[in-house]
């Protein structure tokens, strides 16, 4: 008896692997901190430049000599005759490095097989774009669960026009709904003539998840996506639940020197008189619509911080003539790291001018700030939409090509941060879902979530034994 209460108390083993994407990565770390407080042993998989990253990001949890429920696994791409080799994530990849990337990803599976013949882990959970984690598992009798590090609200969205081919008639919640203009430009340029299923099917690899278990993980806030959470369990047959919200590290503590010019330029401007623009380190704009931001932004008239990055040159070089010099009195562009948290909490910041990718609008949300928002490509547009039907965003709207434009994105800004009534409505709201998101975050993940995850182990261990 006294052995085989030993192998229930005994952590379950879970092999972690999202997408080599910093954007999937440090998601699925927040995940793992959780179920490593309940008991759980975790390896989170992923190449040395997502490693190197979590390890960068997470340096504070690193150091707690008492963090040794999480272990980091070195996931190995095959070389490709043209993608040098140090890019082994989509951080600032350059757009037509991406096809090598993801061959070369598609390509990993051997890597991923011999880790989990070393690993035994009782369970696997998995992100989309991996096609050979599913096959693997089911290969070697191990459990596979599914997460999901976009929106329930975005997620059914993209299954429901996966499962009808793009049609967007009969799905449930027109709030939310994409136009087909909206459609060909989140899905990075849809190739004239073929197939919404087939195009979606290569992107994400949705009839691998039909081969994982009965359940999908989804980071998010269960109580405003309800009504989503139902509807998208009903289109893929898989319970779903919510293990969120889970964003990254918070605290910033301390200040470097090198920061200080931010916060003390912030410190000059009124309260919510500044927006924020920030785009995310794996969205790549082009040049041109970088000078049309830009030019939004001169007319918008408003304060501004804008980090900007553009892969390979300086961001003198992609933005319009004498931008810097004319706007010098109100604004600040820099390039390099900035404390995040530090600025989202800053009395001076009135919005945040950003692409909606899910972990920055969740941050949003934390924070308390309104968000302007402009999405760049895929789940971004939903969850823009999304983060409307919340009442703390205004959209950036675009032309009838799907353009962006400078008249546009100006008076977003201005609307937000210099019209006064609908200013205020953004921000009470705002701080109303900040107060309420933080109260969840606080929460250790729930049962519910730890006793279908263990019952996939315990099923897993019985089976080894027999």
């Amino acid at each position: 008896m006294e052995g085989k209460k030993q192998q229930v108390d005994d952590p379950q083993k879970i092999l972690m692997v999202p997408m080599i994407a910093h954007g999937h990565a440090t998601p699925f770390f927040e995940l793992a901190k959780k179920l490593s407080k309940a008991n759980f042993h975790i390896y989170l998989c992923s190449t040395s430049a997502v490693l190197s990253f979590l390890k960068q990001s997470q340096e504070k949890y690193f150091s707690d000599v008492s963090n040794t429920n999480i272990e980091l696994v070195e996931l190995h791409l095959p070389s490709m005759p043209d993608l040098p080799s140090h890019y082994q994530s989509t951080k600032g990849l350059p757009n037509h490095l991406y096809p090598p990337l993801f061959t070369a990803y598609k390509m990993a599976g051997e890597s991923f097989s011999i880790i989990v013949n070393n690993l035994s882990p009782d369970l696997i959970i998995e992100d989309f774009f991996q096609a050979w984690a599913p096959d693997i598992a089911l290969s070697k009798n191990i459990p596979i669960v599914s997460f999901s590090v976009v929106s329930a609200a975005s997620y059914s969205f993209m299954y429901h026009i996966y499962l009808s081919d793009g049609a967007t008639d009969d799905y449930p919640f027109p709030e939310i709904c994409l136009s087909n203009n909206e459609i060909e430009i989140g899905l990075v340029s849809k190739p004239t003539g073929s197939s919404i299923t087939v195009f979606m099917e290569k992107i994400l690899v949705y009839s691998a998840r039909k081969k994982s278990c009965d359940i999908v993980l989804i980071n998010n806030w269960k109580e405003t996506e309800v009504k989503y959470m139902q509807y998208l369990s009903s289109i893929i047959n898989k319970k779903t639940l919510s293990v969120g919200p889970l964003i990254g590290q918070t605290d910033e503590s301390t200040q470097d020197d090198q920061d200080s010019d931010i916060i003390e330029w912030l410190d000059k401007r009124d309260p919510f008189s500044t927006v924020y623009a920030v785009f995310g380190s794996e969205n790549v704009w082009s040049k041109e619509n970088i000078q049309e931001i830009a030019h939004g932004i001169e007319l918008s008239n408003v304060n501004f911080l804008w980090v900007l990055r553009f892969p390979g040159s300086e961001v003198e070089q992609v933005l319009p003539e004498g931008f810097l010099n004319r706007v010098k009195e109100r604004g600040m562009v820099v390039s390099r790291w900035v404390p995040h948290a530090k600025i989202m909490r800053h009395k001076s910041i009135g919005g945040f001018l950003n692409h909606c990718g899910w972990n920055s609008t969740v941050e949003c949300i934390h924070f308390g700030v309104p968000l302007i928002a402009m999405p760049f490509n895929m789940d971004q547009f939903i969850t823009a939409n999304y983060a409307v039907e919340l009442g703390m965003a205004l959209k950036v709207q675009r032309d009838e090509k799907g353009g962006l434009k400078r008249e546009e994105i100006a008076k977003a800004i201005r609307n937000v941060i210099m019209e006064k009534k609908m200013g205020e409505e953004l921000r009470e709201t705002s701080k109303e879902l900040s107060e309420k998101i933080r109260i969840k975050e606080e929460k250790e993940i729930d049962q519910e979530v730890v006793e279908e995850l263990r019952n996939l182990c315990l099923m897993n261990k019985k089976e080894k034994s027999i």
